[in-house]
């Protein structure tokens, strides 16, 4: 999978307004995917690519790490 940024305000006006560079698949193309940003912290943000102005979710550090683990692990497989 690749990955691409999506720019900050200042260069692109559909981006999220809190100015963090949020990372998306390469796989995005219908707009229906999620950015993520780490902080400074160590703590990251999720957003919806559909709702660029709507508040992101934060995760910790660790939580972000388990939520992986479990993604790499196929404990959300839902077939």
């Amino acid at each position: 999978m690749k990955r691409s940024r999506t720019k900050s305000p200042d260069h692109d006006s559909q981006q999220p307004e809190d100015g963090w560079d949020y990372i998306t698949s390469s796989y995005c193309g219908s707009g229906g995917c999620i950015g993520v940003a780490k902080l400074p912290d160590g703590q990251i943000l999720v957003n919806d690519t559909k709702n660029i102005s709507g508040k992101p979710l934060l995760f910790t550090r660790e939580e972000w790490i388990a939520f992986l683990k479990g993604v790499k692990n196929n404990e959300f497989d839902i077939n």
